[in-house]
């Protein structure tokens, strides 16, 4: 056990030191931006069309859920029974204070 501690200590040693070995980060073009790729237009335009279809298909699908679940709930008559809750509790007072 003893053995094993001394050469987990040894390697982290090691490690500490082969860390220090390493070059601090140059700042002499810090102000300068990062490196970014340079994209064309038709790749930036296709991309916002990928976009605007992804986001439409994202609505179609939220209204095909809503619509089948308003459908379900028409067939089955749960939209026709009276709520035993008010919709906005707080927006109705009472007139007597």
């Amino acid at each position: 056990m003893v053995a094993l501690l001394s050469l987990l200590q040894l390697f982290l040693a090691f490690a500490v030191a082969t860390a220090r070995n390493d070059p601090p980060p140059s700042s002499e073009r810090a102000w300068a931006p990062p490196n970014l790729p340079n994209y064309t237009y038709p790749e930036i335009v296709s991309a916002q069309r990928n976009l605007a279809s992804a986001r439409s298909v994202s609505h179609d699908t939220q209204s095909a859920i809503f619509t089948a679940a308003t459908a379900l709930a028409l067939s089955t008559g749960d939209l026709a029974r009276p709520s035993s809750r008010p919709l906005r509790p707080l927006a109705v007072r009472s007139l007597e204070r």
